[in-house]
């Protein structure tokens, strides 16, 4: 009983996947930076019409771009405000396209 208890506990690998892929500024992160040859600048990239590059560094700064570095799908450096590729990436996207090509 104790190990059924200790396994629902333990968050689910799927769960995790699809939380970090639920946000649009992540994918488009993800999208962006598997197709760059070298670590790149995303925030002007991922932009969105709803409030332009500032608004969209800033999130991604403090929200995204960590979120992604945690899970392995890309390397931030802070400092430069550069992204570039992690060693998650691959993977990720290969969900991605069997996402978007299944819709």
């Amino acid at each position: 009983m104790l190990e059924r208890a200790e396994r629902s506990s333990t968050p689910d690998a799927a769960d995790e996947l699809f939380s970090l892929l639920s946000d649009r500024r992540r994918r488009r992160a993800a999208a962006w930076i598997g197709e760059a040859d070298e670590p790149v600048a995303l925030a002007s990239a991922v932009a969105g019409p709803e409030g332009g590059a500032d608004r969209a560094r800033v999130a991604l700064a403090h929200n995204n771009l960590p979120k992604l570095e945690d899970a392995g799908v890309l390397e931030f450096d802070r400092e430069r405000a550069v992204v570039a590729p992690g060693d998650r990436l691959d993977a990720i996207l290969g969900v991605l396209d069997v996402v978007v090509g299944a819709s």
